[in-house]
C-alpha cells in the first residue's frame, strides 16, 4: 500500500510540474548564450536565497563551469554550466542548480513565480518542457547524489 502510494504521489509530482512548465517561463535562462551571461543567472538564484555568499568558482574537464556558495553552516549551493565551441565563440548547453530541498524550492518558485511545497517524494524525478524567449528547453527536478536530501534544478537545450 505503501508503494503505490508513493508511486501516485511521484505520478501526481510529475504531472502537476510537467503541466505547469509547458506553460512557465523562467526569468532567466542562458542557455544558447555566452559564458559572459553566467552571472545574470547566478543573480537570480541567488536573489531566491539568504545568508548565502560565493566561495569559489572553478572550471572542470569537460567545459563544465562550477559556482560554489555556502551559507557558512551546513548549506551549499552549486550553479554548474556546461558549453561547447561554436563559431569560436564558447556557447552554454546545460546549466543546474543544486542544494537542499527547501532552498532548489525557494529557487525554483523564484525562478518560476510558482509556489509550489517541498514535498516531494525523494524518489522521484519531474520535469517537463519549459520555454524561454520563444524557445524550448527541458527542466528536470531530481534527487542530487552531493549529500543526502540535496536536489538538482537542470536546464537542457
Amino acid at each position: 500500500m505503501r508503494v503505490l502510494f508513493l508511486f501516485l504521489l511521484s505520478f501526481s509530482a510529475s504531472s502537476l510540474l510537467a503541466q505547469n512548465t509547458s506553460i512557465l517561463s523562467p526569468s532567466v535562462l542562458v542557455i544558447d548564450t555566452t559564458l559572459n551571461a553566467m552571472p545574470a543567472f547566478n543573480s537570480e538564484v541567488m536573489k531566491n536565497t539568504q545568508g548565502f555568499r560565493l566561495v569559489g568558482s572553478e572550471r572542470e574537464a569537460g567545459n563544465n563551469i562550477v559556482y560554489t556558495y555556502s551559507n557558512g553552516r551546513d548549506g551549499t549551493i552549486h550553479i554548474s554550466y556546461r558549453y561547447v565551441r561554436e563559431n569560436g565563440k564558447d556557447i552554454i548547453v546545460y546549466q543546474s542548480v543544486s542544494a537542499d530541498l527547501d532552498v532548489i524550492t525557494a529557487i525554483y518558485n523564484g525562478l518560476f513565480h510558482t509556489s509550489i511545497a517541498p514535498n516531494i517524494d525523494q524518489a522521484s524525478a519531474i520535469g517537463g518542457p519549459i520555454e524561454y524567449r520563444h524557445n524550448s528547453y527541458q527542466c528536470m527536478m531530481q534527487a542530487y547524489d552531493y549529500r543526502p536530501g540535496y536536489w538538482e534544478l537542470s536546464f537542457i537545450k
